[in-house]
């Protein structure tokens, strides 16, 4: 049954997944809220199924699935969502999508996706898909609401999806799908139940994967626990997000303050990012208007506007060109110089060994060019057409800049000349201007590559959106001959029509342009080869076909003290990549900076771990281990050394940190390198570090625990020999001392026997020396 259970919920997930993304690119509107609702059934459930009274889901208490009843609330109760995901209304943003101009694309990935499941392995049949999505139709129209919490205390993912539906018509729609033939052939198992009053449960099998919660008359949630603290209201944007128009799409990833850290110091709590805001709409042209809003503290805006500041040079684009972006940063004129290769230079020494030589310094590029360029990208030519790839800068001193680019290129041809080694820079003309190339065999020395771009320099006069004609050192990669790159790059269409200028806004710190035509018509035909062969009738369209669908785009990016703002207008959303982004950020397990809470997952996931060899130890033996030396052989505590450390709370760490710069003795660092040094015993046993976790340990029972005040908010935090988990509250400093709380006199008593067992642990250790290495 075990076997089973493991198995059917993944296949589940993937059939679900399969069935929500044919309802996206489908006629079937109010389908994707209820495949929302399927897809929740993840392998993230609580373990007990009774529901508050009345079915009441806000303000309700933390996990605490895994407490004794003695054991007071821990601080999850302060739980705000990693990620708020927003939808208005699910028939109106299928609407707009197939009004947009990416509809047509959509369409072609409904049938590819329809075709892959068809000759997947799990042989997920997409005419079964399509009878779900034709009952699904007929539901109402609803918002989506979801969020995504910090993982429990075990690790478990915890999450919530909020529709305007009661709960019991939710179950009812549900119900009424997984009850259909096809229905059980995809899902296998997967049923509604009901639950106390007015709730449900998601099963498969006997396993509870999601509950279904009653907010309101005219809402419900369905969620991984049913004690999460949800709150009354949902995000639904703001006056920034909102201010161009009512959005379709909103998703707001949080990055700071998800859950209670009661270690937590004014240093540790200081992010760079504070949240990354998305919102997108469909203009009246079927354009998608999208914006990105990242918001961070002022000091964070302090550096960010000094590093990137505003774009004040207009740059010439050919239209031919893939795309192309303007900027200004501060580190510009650098990595140039190091990118064309007039820093120091890998080749080998006359023994076959690489040597470096040269030095950073200043060159003839740096020197001589402001911190604005302009990166454009044109198609390639050649029997491999890799794209070109072109770097405009402006200078005020052309003729002087390249006569010492032709300098700096002499003197690295006769340092390769006394090292024995090929000369990689060289000079030519073409039409009457001087080039100087490098033929590229200095970059990657003894390797054997499919191409070389070789970069090559010269100068050339634009006029710019101003009508003033401006000089410009032009730096290109190109994988053919330099001199025919530099023809071709002179003989480029400049008539007005065909003229392009980057930024076309002003007041911008960035802006980059994508001419959707020329990508895809370069890259359809590798995409068609690569789909083929999974899926031989789901080709891309042609791109003659779908030419008035694919218009330009640009994403224009203003950077502010309080945040930056990127602005992008296109056929294609970039919320189909932005959004799963931030689905996939928010739930990282150990993502909470480093909180008391994320250590104690951490801490839960190693204590499982040392149990379950334990247990092996115990069977293997006839007793449990005293000590985690003994374990050694069970687990490879050398080759994985993490497992017995645990990272410093931020309040140790902004400690140690200031005793080690004002109260530090330069013979306590060398008795700690002396003990790095030192980690096997006289008699080759391994000296293990276990001053973390202490294991009491008895005839009849045995329990392995952190030692005392390595958590802030907890006393004790342990594993028994049934491997239950164990959690020891902390009394709080306002605690009336003349009340006794009930449990308090036990917790007591354990945290007294665990460190009267960690001197008995310690007394034995010479007497269980000879079964250190047991196996």
């Amino acid at each position: 049954m075990e076997a089973s259970a493991t198995r059917r919920p993944r296949a589940a997930v993937w059939t679900v997944a399969a069935c929500l993304a044919g309802a996206a690119f489908s006629e079937y509107a109010p389908a994707l809220t209820a495949q929302s609702k399927d897809a929740a059934g993840s392998p993230s459930a609580a373990s007990k199924e009774v529901l508050p009274p009345n079915g009441a889901a806000t303000a309700a208490p933390s996990v605490q699935d895994d407490r004794t009843a003695s054991e007071p609330p821990g601080p999850d109760a302060d739980l705000r969502p990693r990620l708020d995901f927003f939808v208005p209304s699910v028939k109106k943003l299928l609407s707009e999508l197939q009004r947009s101009h990416s509809g047509v694309f959509f369409s072609h990935l409904k049938t590819l996706l329809r075709e892959t499941a068809g000759a997947s392995a799990d042989g997920i049949d997409s005419e079964q898909a399509d009878a779900i999505l034709a009952r699904m139709a007929k539901w109402p129209d609803t918002p989506i609401s979801v969020m995504t919490f910090a993982p429990d205390r075990e690790g478990r993912l915890r999450w919530a999806m909020r529709v305007d539906w009661p709960a019991k018509a939710l179950a009812e729609r549900a119900s009424s799908i997984l009850d259909t033939e096809a229905a059980d052939e995809l899902f296998e198992g997967l049923r509604v139940k009901p639950v106390g009053d007015n709730g449900f449960v998601v099963r498969l099998d006997e396993e509870p994967l999601a509950f279904l919660i009653s907010q309101s008359p005219t809402s419900s949630y369905i969620a991984s626990h049913r004690d999460l603290p949800l709150a009354a209201g949902v995000f639904s944007g703001s006056e920034e997000t909102e201010k161009d128009g009512a959005s379709l799409v909103l998703c707001r990833l949080n990055l700071t303050r998800t859950e209670k850290d009661s270690g937590a110091t004014v240093f540790s709590s200081f992010n760079a990012v504070t949240d990354v805001v998305y919102a997108g709409r469909v203009d009246d042209e079927g354009n998608w208007q999208e914006t990105v809003h990242v918001h961070w503290p002022p000091i964070s805006g302090m550096g960010a506007t000094a590093l990137f500041g505003r774009v004040k040079q207009t740059f010439f684009v050919p239209r031919e060109a893939f795309g192309a972006m303007a900027f200004k940063t501060l580190m510009a004129p650098g990595m140039l110089e190091n990118i064309v290769g007039f820093g120091p230079q890998v080749t080998f020494n006359p023994n076959g060994g690489m040597e470096i030589f040269g030095e950073q310094a200043l060159g003839p590029i740096a020197s001589s060019i402001g911190s604005e360029m302009c990166v454009t990208v044109l198609p390639g030519s050649g029997f491999l057409p890799m794209p070109d790839i072109v770097a405009q800068v402006r200078s005020k001193r052309v003729k002087s800049l390249m006569d010492n680019i032709t300098e700096a290129a002499k003197f690295l041809n006769q340092e390769f000349r006394t090292r024995e080694q090929p000369e990689p820079w060289h000079e030519a003309e073409v039409r009457d201007r001087k080039i100087v190339w490098s033929d590229g065999t200095n970059q990657f020395p003894g390797m054997m590559m499919p191409l070389v771009m070789r970069p090559v320099l010269f100068t050339t006069s634009e006029v710019d959106a101003r009508g003033k004609e401006r000089d410009f050192l032009v730096v290109a990669w190109t994988s053919t001959s330099p001199k025919r790159f530099v023809r071709r790059w002179l003989d480029l269409p400049r008539a007005d029509k065909k003229k392009l200028f980057l930024p076309n806004r002003k007041k911008t710190n960035g802006q980059l342009w994508l001419n959707w035509n020329a990508f895809y018509g370069w890259l359809s035909p590798y995409a068609n080869l690569a789909i083929g062969i999974v899926a031989k009738d789901a080709l891309l369209p042609l791109p003659d076909e779908v030419a008035t669908d694919l218009t330009d785009a640009t994403v224009t990016i203003k950077t502010r003290y309080t945040g930056l703002q990127m602005k992008h207008s296109g056929p294609l959303p970039i919320g189909a990549l932005i959004v799963p982004t931030f689905f996939t950020s928010s739930v990282v397990p150990d993502e909470s900076g480093g909180s008391d809470l994320a250590r104690e997952r951490l801490a839960s996931q190693r204590l499982k771990v040392f149990h379950h060899h334990a247990k092996l130890f115990k069977e293997d033996i006839g007793r449990w281990p005293a000590e985690l030396a003994e374990l050694d052989g069970y687990i490879d505590f050398a080759g994985n050394p993490g497992l017995l450390k645990l990272q410093l709370s931020s309040r140790k760490g902004w400690t140690d940190l200031f005793e080690n710069l004002f109260g530090g003795d330069d013979d306590d660092d060398h008795d700690e390198d002396e003990e790095d040094e030192d980690i096997m015993a006289d008699d080759g046993a391994l000296d293990l570090d276990d001053e973390l976790f202490v294991i009491e340990w008895g005839s009849n029972s045995w329990r392995l625990g952190l030692a005392k005040g390595t958590l802030e908010h907890l006393e004790a935090l342990f594993i028994d020999q049934d491997g239950e988990i164990h959690r020891v509250q902390k009394k709080p400093e306002w605690k009336d001392e003349n009340k006794t709380e009930v449990g308090e006199g036990k917790a007591e008593r354990v945290l007294e026997r665990v460190a009267e067992q960690a001197v008995v642990n310690t007394q034995r250790r010479d007497h269980l020396s000879g079964d250190r290495r047991l196996r």
